[in-house]
Formats: C-alpha cells, sequence, structure tokens
C-alpha cells in the first residue's frame, strides 16, 4: 500500500472510532474490550447482526464485496430495509469479534457523509474498496485494541507487551501481532506455535511474509529455553542478534534487538511471540514470573 493512501487509512479510522464511540458513548468502547457481540444489541436500531454458520453462507459467498467470514448488507437487499452485519462464525470467538467490527467498518463508511465523501479522492473504484477495506480492518484492530490500552500495558517492543494484550483484549494471537507490528519503526513480529512452526509474520511496512527462514526465531526459542532452566518460571528474554540479508548486489549484516515471551495456551502448549527491532540495541535482560 501506497503511504499516502496508508495515511488515508489511519485518518479514516480515527474518523470511524470517533464516530462509533459517540454514537454509543457509554458501551461501544466496553463492548470492544469485554464483549463485542454486545454491539447487537446496541446497535440494533441502526444495524441488524446475524450469527451464522459457516455451511450457510451461500449468499455471502456469491457477493463480490463479501469474503469468508463476512458481509455487510445495504437496506436494499435486505427485506426490513436495515444494514445486516453478517458474521459467518468459525468456532473461534476472537476471529468472529474482528469479522463483526470489520463489517461495523463497512457500514460506518457507507453511511456517514464525511466518511463517504473521503472515499471520493481515489480515482478508481478498485482502489477505493481496497482503501475501504484497509480501513475497515484497522478499525477492527484498533477497536480491540486501542491504544490506550497498549500504552496502559506498557512499551510495545516487548514481547510481554504483546502477550498480555493477548490476554487483556479480545483479540487473536494473529490480530495482535499485526497490532504490534505496525507500531514498529522497522522490524517484525513473529508467533511460534507449540511445535515452533511459523503461524505469523507480520512487518512494521504491513507486509506479511511466511517464506523466509525461521533461524533468527528459532535462536531466540533456544536462549529462552536455556534461560528457562535456572528460573521458575520465565516471562520475556531480550537479547540483541544479527541476521544476514541480501541486498541487490551485496550481503548486509542486520543488528537486531530480539524480544521473546511465551503465550500459554493450557497447562502445556505454549506459543512464542518473538519481536524483533531493527536499530535499537540493548544488553540481555529476562524478566521472571
Amino acid at each position: 500500500m501506497l503511504a499516502a493512501t496508508y495515511r488515508w487509512v489511519e485518518e479514516q479510522v480515527e474518523l470511524m472510532l470517533n464516530l462509533a464511540t459517540s454514537t454509543h458513548p457509554k458501551t461501544f468502547l466496553r463492548d470492544c474490550l469485554n464483549d463485542p457481540f454486545g454491539i447487537a444489541q446496541h446497535w440494533k436500531r441502526k444495524v441488524q447482526v446475524q450469527l451464522i454458520n459457516r455451511s450457510a453462507y451461500s449468499v455471502a459467498e456469491k457477493d463480490e464485496d463479501s469474503d469468508i467470514s463476512g458481509l455487510c448488507m445495504q437496506p436494499e437487499q435486505t427485506v426490513d430495509g436495515k444494514y445486516h452485519l453478517i458474521v459467518n462464525q468459525c468456532g473461534y470467538l476472537p476471529r468472529d469479534y474482528f469479522t463483526l467490527l470489520h463489517e461495523l467498518g463497512h457500514y460506518l463508511q457507507r453511511t456517514d457523509d464525511e466518511l463517504i465523501i473521503r472515499r471520493t479522492i481515489f480515482n478508481n473504484i478498485a482502489m477505493s474498496k481496497e482503501a475501504e477495506e484497509a480501513a475497515c480492518n484497522l478499525f477492527a484492530s484498533k477497536a480491540l485494541m486501542p491504544d490506550e490500552l497498549i500504552a496502559e500495558i506498557g512499551d510495545f517492543h516487548k514481547a510481554s507487551t504483546a502477550t498480555t494484550l493477548y490476554t487483556r483484549s479480545q483479540a487473536s494471537r494473529p490480530a495482535v501481532a499485526r497490532r504490534i507490528a505496525a507500531l514498529l519503526d522497522n522490524g517484525w513480529v513473529t508467533i511460534l506455535d507449540p511445535t515452533n512452526s511459523l503461524k505469523v509474520r507480520a512487518f512494521a511496512d504491513d507486509h506479511r511474509e511466511y517464506g523466509l527462514p525461521l533461524e533468527l526465531e528459532l535462536r531466540a526459542v533456544e536462549r529462552f529455553r536455556e534461560q528457562e532452566q535456572s528460573k521458575k518460571r520465565l516471562e520475556e528474554y531480550t537479547f540483541t542478534d544479527s541476521y544476514t540479508a541480501q541486498e541487490e548486489h551485496d550481503t548486509k549484516i542486520h543488528q537486531v534487538n530480539v524480544s521473546i515471551a511465551p503465550s500459554w495456551s493450557g497447562r502445556r502448549n505454549t506459543f512464542m511471540y518473538i519481536i524483533v527491532n531493527e536499530g535499537m540495541k540493548s544488553d540481555s535482560s529476562m524478566h521472571e514470573g
């Protein structure tokens, strides 16, 4: 995405968040942090929320504006003449919450005059749709994980902040990774599953890469396990490392600061958040539970 378009998206999302909060000042933020499905009750005069099973999603699959997760149906498409927000439930609540807020983002952008006018700056329909989708994704992300909550938790360069954000929000682990990555100046966030396989790798510039080697991340896990052996429960480990990358006709060594923290799933299964910050240096440190 072009830098100018991303700035437009950020500005659009701030307006969307302000609009949603001012529309329901007592409930919107509370719903997002505790039970996003509460939106169905609190917004029912304006929109109808429908939670359906994936197998029943035949109509939405045929609509060009929809994906497998949800759909924002316009009044001319519904019997009651209201907007309908369709959430195709996948059985994983954080994903369904994100979908609901994404579709609410479509509703806001299609009904508020200022948001509608701002979308007219794009030269063609494809660019307008891409920007609208990006705004809906960022709106859902920021609604579930507000800036204020992240600031309250602590330094977003530390992996323990990601694990705490996951436990204190209604967002999924991948959504947390992408939210934190977007705050970094230069670097990325990786999630490894309990088998040390790649689940997510999200970069600061908003792209995702799954084909790069996991050498840096696996070294981080090894060093974490080494430190953990002498501790009752290690919550975070931070150290300086490097990786080599081929850039045009030259090979460059990048010095990075690496922070790793476990995200528990049950008593034995552990996901790992690994935050790689380029351009930052620090001594090795650890945080014990």
